[in-house]
C-alpha cells in the first residue's frame, strides 16, 4: 500500500518489477500543495500545483532531477504566482494557466527555448485558469467560467465565440408567430 501523506506525492513504477519509487520533489516542503495539473510532453513530466503556503508551483521532471519554475515565471508578471491549474503543449512550446488568488491576477505563460514569456496577464478579475488544452494549433482555456482562445499564430487572445454565440439555426420561443 502506499503511504498517505498530506502533501502530493508522485510515484514512478520500476518497469516490469512492481515497484514504485517516490520521486516527489523535495521542493514540495508545505502541506498545503495539491495537485493542479500533471502532463507529459516530450518526455518530460510538468507539475502544476496550488495551495495556501504554495511556493513551488510548476516544477518539470526529466527522468533524473526536479526543475523549479516558480521564480522564472513569477519574474514576467507583477505578482508571485501561488497557482498552476493547467498546462498545454503547441509545437514544442509549454503554456501554463497561472494565478495569485491573495493579488487577484492571472496569467497565461509560454515556455520556449529554456525562456518563459508572459502571453496575458489580468488583474482584479478574481480569476483563475481552470483547464487549458491544444485544440487544433490553438490554447483553449477556462477563465470566469467562459471558454476563451488564444489564437497561437496571431498572439491574439478572446472569447470563442463560436462556443458562446447562439446558432443561427434556433428559434427564440418568444418572437414564433401564434400559429406556429
Amino acid at each position: 500500500a502506499l503511504p498517505i501523506s498530506s502533501k502530493p506525492i508522485l510515484y514512478e513504477s520500476a518497469a516490469g518489477t512492481g515497484t514504485w519509487a517516490d520521486i516527489s520533489s523535495t521542493q514540495m516542503t508545505t502541506n498545503q500543495n495539491a495537485n493542479g495539473d500533471l502532463k507529459i510532453f516530450n518526455g518530460t513530466l510538468w507539475w502544476g500545483t496550488f495551495g495556501v503556503g504554495n511556493s513551488n508551483v510548476l516544477l518539470s521532471w526529466d527522468n533524473s532531477a526536479w526543475t523549479d519554475h516558480s521564480a522564472a515565471i513569477s519574474a514576467k508578471l507583477t505578482q508571485t504566482i501561488l497557482s498552476c491549474r493547467s498546462i498545454a503543449e503547441i509545437n514544442e512550446d509549454i503554456y501554463v494557466g497561472v494565478s495569485n488568488y491573495l493579488n487577484d491576477i492571472c496569467a497565461i505563460c509560454k515556455y520556449s527555448g529554456g525562456v518563459w514569456s508572459k502571453v496575458v496577464e489580468w488583474t482584479g478579475t478574481g480569476a483563475i485558469i481552470r483547464s487549458m488544452i491544444n485544440y487544433g494549433g490553438d490554447i483553449y482555456y477556462v477563465k470566469d467560467n467562459e471558454l476563451r482562445k488564444y489564437d497561437v499564430a496571431n498572439s491574439a487572445d478572446g472569447l470563442d465565440r463560436k462556443s458562446t454565440r447562439l446558432n443561427s439555426s434556433h428559434t427564440d420561443i418568444s418572437r414564433m408567430p401564434s400559429s406556429a
